[in-house]
């Protein structure tokens, strides 16, 4: 267990929803212990540079460290608001001196995070979604709480028409025996994009029973290839979904 974190489970509370009973062969038990993958936060506030008292990029990142996390994103609700490349360089000095861990900062997508004006940083970076189904309720019951699926679509539509670039992972795209449903239409709804990410469910006991899986990844991402091809959009089919 050398340069690994172990972790307590506490009832079920510890498993996601949509991971229930998907996890043998990913984590490995030691007893009353488990150990994990190093986590990643996708939102943290890291309040440096400007407000380094209420959390440093050190202190936040060692705090990760000992809870098993291995990479963060941070929010940009920082002094210099991090809206251009000049503002983040800022931010990215302290990382490479202080942090422990990998930090992966957001830019603001808005001047001063004010909402009245695109930053600079809107031109350089890509903005993304991730999107397999159009069906709302399968997003509550694989995403709970997460943004539903037509304000993902109007908002990244409205990024694409500013000259964003913009992407969309569908990944982990279900098989029909967890959600039954066509393709295409989820492909035409995100026809404006200028990426399209694709690939399939693994660590799942449902899509490992499904009888047909490497023939439908197959036909799927085949799918995807060749819309992709019709209409300009850059295609990347994850590894070992399709082969």
């Amino acid at each position: 267990m050398q340069d690994r974190v172990s972790l307590r489970v506490y009832g079920d509370h510890s498993i996601p929803r949509a991971l229930e009973g998907s996890l043998d062969g990913f984590i490995e038990k030691y007893g009353e212990f488990v150990v994990f993958p190093g986590f990643c936060d996708v939102h943290v506030h890291f309040r440096e540079p400007g407000f380094f008292y209420k959390e440093s990029i050190k202190t936040g990142t060692m705090a990760a460290a000992r809870g098993g996390y291995t990479d963060v994103l941070t929010m940009p609700n920082l002094d210099p608001v991090p809206d251009s490349a000049e503002h983040l360089k800022a931010e990215l000095e302290i990382i490479e001196r202080d942090a422990v861990i990998g930090v992966h900062p957001y830019g603001a997508l808005t001047v001063g995070e004010r909402g009245m004006e695109l930053a600079e940083l809107s031109g350089i970076n890509r903005y993304g979604i991730t999107l397999v189904s159009l069906d709302e309720g399968f997003r509550e019951e694989m995403e709970p709480g997460a943004a539903p699926l037509a304000d993902r679509l109007a908002t990244l539509k409205a990024l694409s028409d500013a000259g964003c670039k913009t992407w969309v992972s569908m990944e982990p795209y279900p098989t029909p025996n967890v959600h039954e449903q066509e393709l295409q239409p989820v492909l035409e709804a995100i026809s404006f994009t200028d990426q399209i990410v694709f690939g399939r469910v693994h660590y799942d006991r449902r899509t490992s029973a499904y009888k047909d899986l490497d023939a439908f990844y197959r036909r799927t991402a085949e799918q995807v290839r060749t819309f992709c091809e019709v209409n300009g959009i850059d295609c990347h089919i994850k590894k070992g979904t399709s082969d």
